[in-house]
């Protein structure tokens, strides 16, 4: 009898487990809600600005109005577009000087800077391109577009000369195509809208020509494909398959031939992709409502498709972003009303992995997410490690860590080595990296341009000083609070477009070593820090002009 009831005991608790695997609460997922839409929007581009923000363009004939998600507040704010005219699905890219090109109706160029967040009209045009255009930005700079109302028109955009130039035009319209571009710079059209074909063709910036490329297995229309990062740099193609939306093809650059891989576990099409930085291809939605919440992963060492967590929303025609710290935000939903809901994906598994490691051992240096933006030749997820100490003193080396690629390199080295600085993403995609100490506190500051990967001074401070703080504000200029030099500081300063105007206004409390965040309403809290007496749990809030006390924390605390 007793080992009956042991028996029976454990069955229970298997059943127990079961129920507890069963009634995983939501917040397990690797989704999560962030801020809604203002404008439910449909076939949209998004494109990742240089400081992290992700810019959202009308999609199919909706309102002129775009909007700006700002991941650390998790807000979207709208805005409308210099021109008028409701358009099909419009064309948007990031261009390598940090503006945004957007062709509006009727063909008009039209750039936004997202410094200071205003628009100006090229004088350049691409005519009566009006709808579906598809677009990529070359190696050499130059953006190739394809017009889908002219079916096999091509041109290419200069945007250091501002000029639009026919090149060679298709053999056939590639409307709503995936443009990849390969390793080589080469791009690759695959497939088109309406006719599910399975020729593909390939562009050669040098001799600035179209020639055929290996046909697709299958005819496709409305898929989605992405060139997967080395070792495999191959190009990857799934779903919009004419009679079967679940198989999937890749190319080979080198041998010019298109293979079938792993296909998705269900039918998809109008789905969005993102490249994860395990190297992983993640797929999301598609058309129906089952397909529309369900996101697969494919393995590109197995060649085969796996199911991961689920969208609380239903979504196809919309848009998937990767943010600079390797998370995915979808946007956007088809068919929808009111607001839409937007939702991260975290692709971590809370497992650690062994890592590369750094060429120098370094403490109390700073790390700063890269924007996502075009470098030529290189793919730019990468990571900035700035200078810090070791055992022979403060360092001016610097590195760049690649977590698409999982590697180190070292980087142009700062002017001025230092250790116990800030560092700081601006609005132009650089970062300024502010004070710290060598063999005293430092006055010096200095900017780093991702795309050159160079350091150049950026004018020196008020005030010599480490340990302090630099909070980047909404205007986009940088404050600066606090520190050491001789003894605590209370001085506070603005950095603007390489010049620093000491504030009038100053800490009540001359401390080092603590916090200052910004807040939604743009003000910025300082929380604790040390002092003359030791940590301290004092608060203060500036408002942009000046600073008032604040309620103090629980406990005192510093770094």
């Amino acid at each position: 009898m007793y080992r009956y009831i042991k028996l029976w005991g454990f069955v229970m608790l298997l059943l127990l487990l079961g129920i507890a695997q069963v009634s995983r609460p939501v917040w397990a997922s690797r989704w999560s809600r962030t801020g809604d839409l203002n404008i439910a929007r449909s076939g949209f581009p998004a494109v990742v600005l240089p400081n992290g923000k992700v810019m959202a363009f009308p999609g199919l004939g909706e309102s002129h109005i775009y909007e700006i998600f700002d991941p650390a507040a998790g807000t979207w704010a709208w805005n409308s577009l210099p021109s008028g005219g409701k358009m099909n699905h419009y064309m948007a890219m990031l261009l390598p000087n940090g503006e945004v090109l957007a062709v509006l109706f009727g063909g008009a160029i039209w750039l936004y800077d997202p410094r200071f967040d205003s628009w100006t009209q090229s004088s350049a045009s691409f005519g009566s391109w009006n709808n579906m255009h598809c677009a990529t930005l070359l190696k050499n700079g130059k953006m190739l577009a394809i017009d889908y109302t002219s079916i096999t028109t091509c041109a290419l955009y200069d945007w250091a000369s501002d000029t639009v130039m026919p090149t060679d035009n298709t053999s056939i319209g590639h409307g709503s195509a995936i443009e990849t571009m390969l390793p080589d710079g080469r791009v690759l059209a695959v497939g088109n809208f309406g006719g599910g074909s399975e020729i593909c063709e390939i562009y050669d910036p040098n001799s600035k020509t179209w020639v055929l490329a290996d046909s697709l297995n299958i005819g496709r229309e409305s898929h989605v494909g992405m060139l997967l990062p080395p070792p495999w740099s191959e190009v990857l193609v799934a779903g919009g398959a004419v009679g079967s939306d679940k198989t999937c093809e890749l190319y080979n650059p080198g041998l010019n031939v298109w293979t079938m891989t792993g296909s998705m576990s269900i039918s998809r099409e109008v789905a969005a992709m993102a490249l994860l930085p395990s190297g992983e291809a993640l797929i999301t939605g598609g058309s129906g409502m089952l397909e529309g919440k369900t996101c697969e992963l494919y393995n590109p060492d197995a060649k085969t498709w796996r199911m991961t967590d689920t969208m609380e929303l239903s979504r196809e025609h919309h848009a998937v972003v990767i943010l600079p710290t390797g998370k995915i935000l979808a946007v956007g939903e088809f068919g929808g009303t009111g607001l839409n809901p937007c939702e991260i994906y975290d692709p971590s598994d809370g497992v650690w992995d062994t890592k590369p490691s750094l060429n120098h051992e370094r403490a109390a240096h700073t790390v700063t997410p890269l924007p996502i933006i075009h470098i030529p030749n290189v793919c730019s997820t990468n990571i900035l490690i700035s200078g810090g100490e070791n055992s022979s003193g403060a360092l001016a080396s610097c590195e760049v860590y690649n977590y698409s690629l999982d590697s180190v390199s070292v980087t142009d080295s700062l002017n001025d080595a230092r250790t116990h600085h800030t560092a700081v993403l601006l609005v132009s995609g650089k970062v300024l990296v502010a004070g710290g100490k060598d063999a005293g506190a430092l006055v010096s500051s200095e900017l780093y341009t991702p795309a050159s990967g160079t350091w150049t001074p950026a004018g020196n401070m008020t005030n010599a000083r480490f340990d302090h703080s630099a909070t980047l504000l909404k205007n986009g200029d940088v404050l600066v609070t606090g520190g050491e030099d001789a003894g605590y500081l209370s001085s506070c300063e603005i950095y603007n477009s390489g010049s620093w105007t000491p504030q009038a206004s100053m800490l009540a409390t001359p401390r080092a070593r603590h916090t200052a965040i910004i807040l939604l309403n743009g003000n910025i809290l300082v929380i604790g820090g040390q002092t003359t007496g030791g940590a301290t749990a004092t608060c203060e809030l500036w408002d942009g002009s000046s600073w008032t006390g604040f309620p103090s924390i629980s406990t005192a605390r510093y770094w």
